[in-house]
């Protein structure tokens, strides 16, 4: 047969076969055969929209002339067809197969319907079809080689979930590739941990952690080192926020936590818990003030409780102790909380607070110091604070058989002031010489010369014509006693002769130590 006839029976077959049109200037060949000398090879679709179908077969397109062409390529059995593509090519919706695409440089469009196993090379680009393109058939995409820089027209968008190819996988940035905004939708979620068990929510109201936000710790002089603050926006007169804090490690009383409330307006409470809030409360306008609405009005309160007056027409919004409760009637503040009538009150109970900071600050608890001291050297704070007893001591120089009895005494030391008093008597008996009383609980400042006198009250010492006083020297822990007679300015040592038999001693002092 000749080679014309040859060609028309070919062209023949293939439209039985491929059933397309296939204009003079194509060549068709499979895989893996060798294409030379052809001006334009390629399988084209006379009305650019005609299907080709192919069953079980590899199918090469090969266009030399670089034109785009546009193919609908399907299979009749999926995973069955291979093509291969070497130039520009868009395969429009509807091909269900594998696509190997070796074109670098070009570019390849995939029908938005098409269901693909795609190989891309290096420096290739793909290009899907449509505006937005939903790609959601694509259910993992591994790169094994960098493919380089992406040039996108506008901004790429994606609509499938990014998996990192393991658990605690690829990182998203780095430390020197950052990101630089991120945008999230209204109740967006950030999970965190291997668990998902710690939360970042984000609605209307702001961001929720389900857990705790830890700042940084303090140091032992009360330093912040590296410290994280937390800045609180200006609130609403009637808004409310609260700080839960946990309270140390470690410490003399501090367990649990602390809360703290803080309202726009009104002085800072620390601890306590709400009882409850009331509305349409009658707040009288005295010093102090007095509420009253119904027999509801001290449900659950006792007296040092809080109360939050948040609004009312002549209400003074604030903080407030409570001083006296009539039950089921009234509740009576510690100052005046309105400057007029008010009948609508919106007050809130905070049962058992520690703390409130206001223009003049009430404890409503104490205020605990160490047992041991943590001196600080601003002479304008207070670092030390004691209270306790002790015992006097009444001596002489030459003790002899004498005693004490009817010992007591009490001191606070308030930083570096110690107030004391206390009452001892002493029976001398064959004791002699200089009189003495020891047991201060602390010893008096040494500076020299920096003697304290105190106020003595005696019992059967001295006599009409001399005075006692009582002296505490520098540095020491005892009161010294002298005689001063009325009409002389010389002072002596009391001695063991201006005691009675037995002598009673009461002594009041302050004193730096």
């Amino acid at each position: 047969m000749g080679s014309s006839n040859m060609k028309k029976l070919l062209v023949a077959l293939l439209l039985c076969w491929c059933s397309v049109a296939i204009a003079a200037d194509v060549t068709v060949h499979k895989l893996g055969s060798v294409v030379s000398g052809a001006k334009n090879v390629t399988i084209i679709a006379e009305d650019n929209s005609t299907t080709l179908t192919f069953d079980n077969v590899n199918v090469e397109f090969e266009s030399t002339d670089g034109t785009q062409r546009t193919f609908k390529i399907t299979s009749n059995k999926a995973g069955n067809t291979t093509v291969t593509l070497y130039e520009n090519f868009t395969i429009g919706d509807g091909f269900d197969g594998t696509l190997t695409f070796t074109a670098s440089g070009k570019t390849l469009s995939v029908g938005a319907d098409s269901t693909i196993d795609q190989n891309i090379s290096s420096g290739s680009t793909v290009q899907f079809a449509g505006i937005s393109t939903d790609i959601a058939t694509f259910t993992q995409v591994a790169f094994t080689t960098v493919i380089g820089d992406p040039a996108f027209d506008g901004t790429p968008t994606i609509g499938i979930s990014i998996d990192p190819d393991t658990a605690d996988g690829a990182a998203l940035g780095s430390s020197t590739k950052e990101w630089s905004d991120a945008y999230f939708a209204s109740g967006a979620v950030i999970y965190f941990q291997n668990d998902q068990s710690v939360t970042l929510t984000a609605d209307t109201n702001g961001l929720t952690v389900n857990k705790n936000i830890s700042a940084a710790t303090y140091g032992s002089d009360g330093s912040i080192p590296d410290a994280t603050l937390l800045y609180i926006n200006t609130l609403s007169s009637n808004a409310q926020t609260q700080l839960n804090l946990k309270a140390p490690l470690a410490g003399p009383t501090f367990t649990g936590s602390v809360r703290m409330t803080l309202v726009a307006g009104a002085p800072f409470i620390a601890g306590g818990t709400d009882i409850a809030t009331l509305t349409g409360v009658s707040i009288s306008n005295a010093n102090p003030s007095v509420l009253t609405k119904d027999a509801t009005i001290d449900d659950g309160l006792a007296v040092n409780d809080a109360v939050i007056v948040n609004s009312g027409t002549n209400a003074t919004v604030g903080s407030y102790i409570v001083k006296s409760i009539v039950a089921n009637t009234s509740v009576t503040l510690d100052r005046q909380a309105a400057t007029g009538v008010c009948d609508d009150g919106n007050i809130t109970y905070v049962n058992d607070p520690s703390l409130m900071v206001t223009p003049t600050t009430v404890f409503t608890r104490q205020i605990a110091f160490p047992a041991t001291a943590v001196p600080s050297a601003d002479p304008n704070t207070l670092d030390d604070y004691e209270q306790g007893a002790f015992t006097f001591v009444g001596t002489l120089v030459v003790p002899g058989d004498s005693s004490n009895a009817g010992q007591t005494g009490t001191y606070t030391k308030i930083g570096d002031t110690v107030i004391l008093d206390g009452t001892v008597a002493f029976t001398k008996g064959t004791g002699t010489g200089y009189f003495t009383v020891t047991g201060l609980p602390f010893a008096a400042n040494s500076t020299a010369g920096r003697h304290v006198a105190v106020h003595v009250f005696v019992d059967a010492m001295g006599n009409a014509a001399e005075y006692v006083n009582g002296l505490i020297e520098a540095g020491q822990t005892q009161v010294s006693f002298y005689m001063m007679p009325q009409t002389t300015a010389s002072a002596t040592n009391a001695q063991d002769t201006d005691l009675g038999a037995t002598a009673t001693v009461r002594i009041t002092a302050i004193y730096k130590i």
